[in-house]
């Protein structure tokens, strides 16, 4: 199968998602989807329950280390992205400044989004669907 950066290449196979995931796009391209836990998701993977997953490479590495030293190469990363993930951002709430950081961080957000320059970022980045 040649990869052309689009979903549709994966038609007829079946993704590997975690619960929560928006697999809305995935399910659109007559992909087949199946939930559970990353962990779980690399065994199935292994096992040929699913074709394919998608998360951060540096995620997969450390869980193929981990999990299955002796056949991560057996694994293929494509570089061609294959979707969005939404990510997200983390504060030590030990931290002298963890409470501060996210309030502020809170306030700064919910102004960019009531101006429309969230949405405007999103737009011209092609992130929002």
């Amino acid at each position: 199968m040649e990869w052309n950066g689009k979903l549709s290449a994966f038609k007829a196979k079946t993704y590997g998602a975690n619960k929560g995931d928006d697999v809305t796009a995935y399910k659109k391209a007559g992909i087949q989807v199946k939930y559970s836990r990353l962990q779980a998701l690399i065994g199935k993977l292994r096992t040929q329950e699913i074709d394919f997953i998608s998360e951060p490479e540096l995620t997969l590495n450390a869980l193929l280390e981990r999990s299955f030293p002796d056949e991560k190469q057996l694994f293929i990363k494509m570089q061609a992205e294959s979707g969005t993930m939404p990510m997200g951002i983390v504060f030590n709430m030990l931290h002298k400044q963890g409470k501060d950081a996210a309030k502020k961080f809170k306030q700064g957000l919910k102004l960019l989004k009531a101006s429309g320059q969230y949405q405007s970022i999103l737009n011209k980045y092609q992130l929002s669907k």
